[in-house]
């Protein structure tokens, strides 16, 4: 789970299983709504390394849900009016505290989308529904205990 000194790891398979986490309940089995995905980029875990799906939670989320998803299941190219196109590619984000954190970067052309302005609300809509469907919950949203 640490980072250890451990270099970035770019090369992500196209079966590799990426780890979502989920602020909103969805029943074991689910696919998510595409209105939990967020833009431009966001964080997932990875599982190459031995990344286990809950490291996704840590060190803030520990109620959190989980969605899973392969990198095959990102959509590949997604155009604007304009014929503009918008692809996603994850990227290996290590931190010292959670070696398998990675972001989904989100590109305008050759650009990367940092703003969320940059991305026309059309693509978003699409990009969205489409990575949901490539989702499933494989772990409940929990409410926290009352204290």
């Amino acid at each position: 789970m640490l980072r250890a000194g451990r270099p970035d790891d770019q090369e992500f398979a196209a079966d590799e299983e990426l780890y979502y986490r989920l602020d909103v309940a969805y029943e074991v089995g689910e696919r998510p709504s595409g209105l939990s995905v967020r833009k431009p980029d966001f964080s997932v875990n990875r599982s190459k390394h031995g990344g286990a799906p809950e490291y996704v939670l840590l060190p803030d989320w520990p109620n959190h849900g989980i969605a899973k998803f392969h990198v095959k299941g990102l959509p590949h190219k997604i155009k604007s009016e304009g014929d503009r196109a918008y692809s996603w590619k994850p990227a290996h984000a290590p931190e010292e505290k959670n070696y398998h954190h990675s972001e989904i970067h989100t590109y305008k052309g050759t650009v990367r989308a940092i703003k969320s302005s940059q991305i026309n609300d059309l693509v978003y809509r699409e990009f969205r529904q489409r990575l949901s469907e490539a989702m499933i919950v494989i772990r409940s949203f929990a409410e926290p205990a009352a204290e």
